[in-house]
């Protein structure tokens, strides 16, 4: 295990064979993760007290009420359906200019479930500031897309966003975007 400071606090940070830093703080109930190789940060359900390790595995300890518990960071398990919560940065399709979408495939695989379906929402905006629903779908039906149809007015930056629960077969790969150029910041 090593201390880091991070923002003037020591926390417990560990990199393990699956390429990721884990950044842990007992105050929250959650983690920070960091993929090396992906490049982007997300968080896990785990708070760690501090890391061991024992090559080429890594353990994390972590504590409940007076029960110390050990968990294996070079195992996954997937015995539970899994929260998701995706969203991406706003994108800005062509400089200047309002975009329509006609369409938007995300493509992937989630086998559905009823209790807590996938949803994939396109929200969109002229100005940063407030943001509209555009569209969404909420059900890949056992294919290996989502289309996400015909957005209800132009805008200048869009959001998509996505979350449920998922299994450990679920999967994306791309989103496809099949858009128009509209007023190009030209007076009508």
């Amino acid at each position: 295990m090593a201390l880091h400071t991070f923002q003037g606090q020591k926390l417990p940070v560990t990199i393990y064979i699956n390429k990721e830093i884990i950044i842990s703080k007992t105050t929250y109930k959650y983690s920070r993760v960091f993929s090396l190789i992906y490049k982007i940060w997300f968080k896990i359900s785990q708070v760690f007290d501090n890391f061991v390790p024992d090559f080429p595995v890594y353990y994390g300890y972590h504590t409940e009420d007076t029960t110390y518990y050990q968990s294996n960071l070079n195992e996954e398990s997937f015995t539970d359906l899994v929260p998701v919560h995706i969203e991406t940065r706003s994108l800005k399709l062509s400089p200047n200019a309002f975009k329509k979408i006609i369409r938007f495939l995300v493509q992937g695989y989630i086998n559905d479930n009823e209790e807590y379906p996938f949803g994939v929402y396109l929200f969109g905006s002229t100005d940063k500031i407030k943001w509209f629903r555009l569209n969404s779908g909420t059900t890949f039906g056992g294919k290996q897309s989502m289309l996400i149809g015909r957005s209800t007015f132009t805008c200048k930056h869009y959001i998509l966003v996505a979350g449920g629960k998922i299994d450990e077969e679920a999967w994306f790969s791309a989103v496809n975007v099949d858009s128009e150029d509209r007023y190009n910041n030209k007076l009508r």
